[in-house]
């Protein structure tokens, strides 16, 4: 999406733009959150990657690199307790049972 786009351009400030007008748009759509995540990911913005990361996770559980994502936000903020959810086993169930998918 244009987000994206902007996101590896660096225009970060119309990335976040295109990403909440997704959101607004189509709120059910997973990728707008994970996308958006990531940016905020790449901006040390921990906290909001990890809210954005867990709305993908309501929408669809099964989407590995989301879980991947959260775990890594989660231990940029020290919060090692909360990267249990991705232990090995539940791994392999979302990589084999679910969409990894290209976010």
């Amino acid at each position: 999406n244009l987000g994206n786009i902007y996101k590896n351009t660096q225009e970060y400030k119309l990335a976040e733009m295109h990403y909440l007008k997704l959101i607004r748009l189509k709120p059910s759509y997973v990728n707008s959150y994970a996308n958006y995540g990531n940016l905020k990911k790449d901006l040390n913005n921990f906290n909001e990657a990890v809210e954005l990361y867990k709305k993908a996770l309501e929408i669809n559980p099964n989407l590995f690199l989301v879980h991947y994502n959260l775990a890594l936000a989660y231990q940029s903020l020290g919060k090692f307790e909360n990267q249990r959810h991705i232990h090995p086993r539940r791994l392999a169930k979302v990589s084999h049972g679910g969409s990894a998918g290209k976010l």
